[in-house]
């Protein structure tokens, strides 16, 4: 290589102050400076790792000094600058690979919470259609009870015109029947009319049936609760028959083989039937009325409340208040002293029977144990296999039953009867009373109720 200074001899170029350790390569230095003869020019190379130690000529002391002139040992000092500063920045990088790596986590979480919180929402949005729909049916039911409440307002609750004036001033009256009234006239009739023989086993008198019923007092019940409950069965019986029920077929039977009783409303097959109990369950009955859910599920119609259209077969139900035997459920017989001066209490019902399931041939699967061996405490399915009966008459024999000497009525909903009167009474089998004409004294009765 010449050296520019040779090119140039008009002009004296200063010389670089590096000498033989100059590192330059970049043209325009050597245009500027002057270097000595034995300078070798270096190649330009592309990484500053690359720079190489000056090559020194070992014939000279001074060219020797001069490889470790001050610009050597300022390069050696950039050469460790700069591997500090790859250092620093592969520090550096690595930094920002853990801030990455951190901030993907973070990430990550937030993708998991997102998530999670997407769910709740998914969550809450379900609720709250579940919530609509509740609030949606629990207006409706409210709509409902409020129309049935103001249905139930509208229900006549008219008493018995004999009843009086000033009815329910208390929510519960005993009222004591006048001996000399045409009520009390008529409900002794009853009494005695529909007394049966009954073959010497319960409810006996020294050993016999009773022919005669002594009354001793009737009382008339008035029970507010009660006569407000057996008004809004009356309606339900109504409706579901959609007030024709005089006729269904149940009605019709009953025209042509009526009951011993009286017929009050035609409406609901409304009867007066007879009940016997003991004195421990009869303030029940009167104060808060039958429940069929605790009656005696193995009854020949299953669990329900037994009314009968014969006084001696009520009376059979009546344990003596001596010895507490002498009915159905206990021993036969009495051996009480003075068993003609006992005194026993029967209840005379309301019964609304409404559409009547006659009992013509009885069936223990089909009336007191269901096709699972459960008994049962409900009336039979009518033919469509839906509804149910609103009562059971089993049938007697002289009407075609196969099994009842005398006939049973069983009611299986509370309230669908009342207890109007409570009757003490004491048994008799001195005298045979002469019979009465049952039409003659429903004639009596109808004349009485209208």
């Amino acid at each position: 290589m010449i050296p520019s200074s040779e090119l140039l001899p008009t002009k004296i170029l200063p010389q670089c102050k590096y000498g033989l350790a100059c590192y330059r390569t970049n043209p325009d230095h050597f245009e500027l400076y002057s270097h000595p003869p034995d300078y070798k020019r270096r190649e330009k190379s592309c990484e500053i790792g690359n720079v190489g130690i000056p090559v020194i000529n070992s014939g000279s002391s001074s060219q020797m000094k001069s490889a470790f002139s001050p610009a050597s040992e300022r390069k050696l000092k950039l050469v460790k600058k700069l591997d500090e500063q790859k250092k620093s920045e592969l520090h550096f990088v690595k930094l920002i690979e853990n801030k990455i790596q951190s901030l993907i986590g973070q990430f990550e979480l937030k993708a998991e919470e997102v998530a999670k919180l997407r769910q709740d929402l998914d969550k809450m949005v379900m609720y709250n259609q579940k919530l609509e729909t509740a609030l949606k049916v629990e207006i409706d039911q409210r709509e409902q009870r409020e129309l049935e409440r103001k249905r139930i307002l509208t229900i006549s609750r008219q008493t018995p015109s004999y009843w009086g004036p000033n009815v329910f001033e208390e929510p519960y009256r005993e009222i004591e029947i006048s001996a000399q009234s045409a009520e009390y006239d008529i409900i002794e009739q009853l009494m005695n009319s529909t007394i049966s023989k009954h073959g010497h086993q319960y409810g006996t008198v020294n050993g016999r049936d009773p022919t005669e019923f002594l009354i001793n007092r009737i009382i008339q019940i008035q029970n507010n609760e009660l006569w407000h409950l057996y008004c809004f069965k009356k309606d339900m019986i109504i409706r579901q028959n959609n007030n024709r029920l005089a006729d269904c077929g149940s009605s019709i039977y009953l025209e042509t083989d009526p009951v011993l009783t009286p017929l009050l409303d035609t409406k609901t097959n409304e009867y007066w039937l007879f009940h016997g109990c003991s004195r421990n369950n009869l303030y029940h009955l009167l104060h808060s009325g039958y429940d069929p859910r605790v009656s005696n599920l193995n009854g020949l119609f299953g669990g329900g409340f037994y009314l009968a259209e014969n006084s001696s077969k009520s009376n059979k139900y009546i344990p003596c208040p001596g010895c507490g035997q002498n009915c159905v459920g206990g021993s036969m017989g009495c051996s009480c002293a003075d068993q003609e001066d006992l005194e026993f209490s029967m209840v005379l019902y309301r019964a609304a029977l409404g559409d009547v399931h006659i009992a013509l041939k009885y069936d223990r699967k089909k009336y007191s144990h269901d096709p699972t061996k459960q008994l049962i405490r409900r009336p039979p399915k009518k033919a469509n296999g839906k509804d149910l009966y609103d009562s059971v008459m089993g049938e007697c024999m002289k009407y075609g039953g196969d099994r009842l000497q005398h006939r049973e009525f069983i009611l299986y909903d509370s309230g669908q009867a009342y207890p109007e009167y409570v009757i003490y009474f004491r048994r008799s089998a001195t005298n045979l009373r002469r019979p009465i004409n049952i039409k003659n004294l429903k004639k009596k009765c109808q004349e009485f109720l209208s």
